[in-house]
């Protein structure tokens, strides 16, 4: 446990004393909140749901734009290959990424939460809100999984542009931006394909009576995070770890 609270303030750390990093994880996803979903959230159904929304963008930013950059550039640091020669089981680095994304990502949903309370008619009370953050935290999984495969594949260099299509295409694509029902009619037939819708429709179900999570949306997001987590074994081992 204490190595695993180490991992994490550490991590914490690190993020809180980067002003660029603080700035594109936490306060650009609320900016963008404000300029593309406030101005649609005339109701209180839709200022809900495009809080739920945005809020899945800042917490997919959080747990895998961040992570697979910072993966690639960890893997060159001096710091990080005197971590590869401790006994740290792989786990309890995955475990501790997760706990720091749900402390960032909470920063981020938090001040998007408080924009909707300014600026929207949104009746998405404090706890709904809190379930919310559960959802999108345990449904995350998979994407920190995601974040780190591209990190350890990709140079410090070339993670940054596929990471940032990965992030912008599947957030729009999988209808984070907009609902997949207004989405372009060729992205239409995809956006079920793809893993951020179905990660939105965790959020999605809390807005509307209507809109409910499945069987099929649990077992998509089990079954992609069972292959990332094969694809980051495969990749430790090859790098003798």
């Amino acid at each position: 446990m204490k190595v695993l609270m180490s991992h994490v303030r550490s991590q914490l750390r690190i993020g809180f004393r980067d002003p660029a990093y603080m700035f594109t994880s936490i306060v650009l996803p609320a900016g963008l909140y404000w300029f593309f979903a406030v101005p649609e959230s005339n109701s209180a159904y839709a200022a809900k749901y495009m809080t739920g929304s945005f809020c899945a963008f800042a917490f997919f930013g959080v747990i895998f734009l961040q992570y697979a950059i910072n993966t690639a550039h960890e893997r060159e640091s001096s710091w990080s290959q005197y971590l590869n020669t401790l006994p740290i089981p792989t786990g309890l680095v995955i475990l501790s990424r997760l706990m720091t994304s749900i402390v960032l990502g909470t920063f981020a949903c938090g001040l998007i939460y408080t924009v909707s309370l300014v600026f929207t008619p949104t009746d998405l009370d404090f706890l709904t809100f809190i379930l919310m953050l559960l959802y999108l935290t345990l449904g995350g999984l998979p994407f920190l999984l995601m974040g780190l495969a591209i990190g350890n594949f990709f140079s410090p260099k070339a993670v940054v542009p596929v990471a940032n299509f990965f992030h912008l295409v599947l957030s729009f694509a999988g209808g984070l931006w907009k609902p997949p029902e207004i989405l372009p009619e060729a992205l239409q037939p995809i956006t079920p394909w793809l893993p951020t819708y179905h990660y939105g429709l965790l959020t999605w179900s809390l807005a509307s009576k209507d809109i409910s999570i499945t069987a099929s949306n649990i077992l998509y997001l089990m079954v992609f995070g069972a292959a990332m987590v094969g694809i980051v074994t495969f990749q430790k081992m090859k790098m003798g770890r």
